[in-house]
């Protein structure tokens, strides 16, 4: 079954692909005052930001989140 988790980890490749932007590397046209190619960097940041928050919220393994019980009661013994 397709999850959302599958779909995140297809967008997060998709995304580290565009990363390289080849299409506008010599368009010299200037999108609110600026190169295309730096404002394509710029949403790509923000696209690349929300697709690593949304892979944390929903694909992040539950049990690293976890406390173990051993290793808590050895840090209570040092301190």
């Amino acid at each position: 079954m397709f999850s959302i988790k599958n779909f995140l980890y297809i967008a997060w490749i998709i995304v580290y692909l565009m990363h390289n932007d080849l299409w506008f590397w010599d368009n010299p046209t200037l999108v609110l005052g600026i190169p295309i190619g730096l404002f394509y960097h710029i949403i790509y940041c923000f696209v690349a930001s929300l697709i690593l928050y949304l892979l944390i919220k929903n694909a992040w393994p539950k049990f690293v989140d976890e406390v173990d019980d051993d290793a808590k009661n050895i840090e209570n013994k040092v301190h």
